[in-house]
């Protein structure tokens, strides 16, 4: 059943992980190292961290 801006609300819950996905794949692009996903492991170190935070 869609909501009154048009999406139904299985799309807006993948919002934030398709934005997520967007921004790894727009700093890997810009030549930024993109760590994975936290917990980093000793052998990942470094790079940028980008992550959903879902206490917020």
């Amino acid at each position: 059943m869609p909501h009154d801006d048009g999406h139904s609300p299985c799309e807006d819950e993948r919002q934030p992980t398709l934005l997520l996905d967007r921004v790894r794949f727009d700093l890997a692009s810009a030549g930024f190292h993109v760590a994975p996903p936290q917990p980093l492991s000793d052998e990942h170190q470094g790079g940028v961290a980008v992550y959903l935070d879902d206490d917020h």
